[in-house]
């Protein structure tokens, strides 16, 4: 008689013999970078969608996810309809990927079950399984607790990047319309357009994803600390901070291309109005982070205070991180 495989006795759950990694943020923070190097470990799976946006969509604010699966099965559909016989096939495929992306949307147990499938249906000899979705920063604990409770080792990993950074290169990519359609002369103006579009009915130390302080907080009373890995953008390009999060996810240290930069963009430089309105609103994230990881901090991070109490030439902190060595770049700081 055949024994039932984990996936069998309970599809509602990982198997027992497999650790979970959630990268839980935080966008624009190098977990594009990050997931691309696991997704060349042996020991890690990958799903083809990096981003699987399957707990912040279903448990949390964000419908971007499921809007975005059921127009690409509406696509797929309709190019199929147009299709000869020799793109048929090819078509079919998307179709089928597009299908999949959907089904974790499926009311009830489906769409967790259809989840949990997608982590660990093609992923082989893989101990580690990986879901790199960076706006899973917005959820709460309850969420965060679910998430653990779906594995008997989850593991969670939280990249922080200098507050008034993250948020400018996420409101230029978010923007960039805005921006483009004003570039020369226009181009202050512009920038706080297109701050203010991005933020909306937010300011910025409460923006759901440039709140560092209730992710950790949230995060925190969910999950044990042991469970937790924290990041900065600002060292993880390094050596060092490879191997520390090998350690953590158990997995052996390979070599990282620290040369490759991922989503890379056109660098907009942020006018200094715009940095001291960013310094004046983030100030509370900065003494978060500053007093819950004290000399972790990177020496790159901008001082707000002194960024108020300055001149236009902003600080050394800031001069210091725009000069920084090339291994401190990746997708969002040029982006």
């Amino acid at each position: 008689m055949n024994m039932p495989s984990p996936m069998t006795a309970d599809p509602l759950r990982f198997p027992g013999n497999r650790t979970v990694l959630y990268c839980v943020g935080a966008q624009k923070g190098g977990t594009t970078w990050l997931a691309d190097y696991v997704a060349d470990h042996p020991e890690c799976y990958l799903p083809p969608m990096k981003e699987c946006h399957f707990f912040d969509t279903r448990y949390g604010f964000d419908m971007q996810a499921r809007k975005v699966a059921l127009n690409n099965m509406k696509r797929q559909l309709n190019a199929m309809l147009a299709a000869d016989n020799f793109q048929f096939g090819q078509k079919l495929t998307e179709l089928q990927a597009a299908t999949r992306r959907a089904e974790l949307f499926a009311p009830d147990d489906r769409g967790l079950a259809a989840y949990i499938q997608l982590l660990t249906g093609r992923s082989g000899g893989a101990s580690r399984l990986c879901d790199f979705t960076p706006s899973y920063a917005t959820c709460d604990r309850t969420v965060f607790g679910f998430m653990n409770s779906l594995a008997e080792d989850a593991r969670f990993v939280f990249i922080m990047r200098d507050p008034i950074d993250r948020l400018w290169s996420q409101a230029r990519m978010a923007s960039k319309n805005i921006l483009a359609r004003h570039e020369g002369v226009d181009f202050e103006a512009a920038a706080h357009k297109a701050l203010k579009h991005y933020l909306g009915n937010y300011d910025a130390a409460t923006l759901p994803r440039s709140n560092y302080m209730r992710t950790i907080r949230e995060l925190e009373a969910a999950v044990p600390r042991a469970q937790i890995l924290y990041l900065f953008y600002e060292d993880l390009f390094t050596e060092a901070s490879v191997r520390k999060f090998c350690d953590f996810a158990g997995i052996g240290y390979r070599e990282a291309d620290f040369s490759y930069r991922s989503n890379e963009g056109k660098g907009l430089g942020m006018p200094e109005s715009i940095r001291r309105v960013l310094a004046e609103g983030l100030q509370v994230q900065y003494e978060f982070v500053r007093h819950a990881f004290g000399s972790d901090v990177p020496a790159a991070w901008q001082d707000p205070a002194a960024i108020l109490a300055g001149g236009e030439g902003g600080t050394a902190a800031d001069q210091t991180s725009e000069s920084a060595g090339e291994s401190a770049r990746s997708e969002g700081r040029s982006a």
